[in-house]
């Protein structure tokens, strides 16, 4: 929360397997972060099917990237080429 007062014109936010979110958490960034344009919320317990819907209805304009399968190999650190920084 202190990142995004920081920022509070983030556009993209990347929470990749941040297991220690809660569902409070989301619901708050969701409905109080309206520059966020693109969220990936990957891995992430506390995101669930309901909570999801919930998120397609307050915010329909936002993009979600998120994975309908949850686990992933363990060998896997999860981390990808980055987005070019423009």
């Amino acid at each position: 929360m202190r990142l995004l007062k920081s920022a509070p014109n983030c556009e993209h936010l990347e929470l990749t397997g941040c297991i220690g979110l809660t569902e409070y958490f989301l619901d708050k960034l969701f409905r109080e972060y309206q520059h966020l344009k693109f969220i990936d919320v990957n891995h992430i317990p506390a995101m669930t099917p309901a909570l999801f819907e919930v998120v397609k209805q307050v915010r329909p304009d936002i993009y979600i990237r998120r994975f309908n399968i949850t686990e992933v190999d363990p060998k896997d650190n999860m981390l990808r080429i980055p987005w070019r920084v423009i």
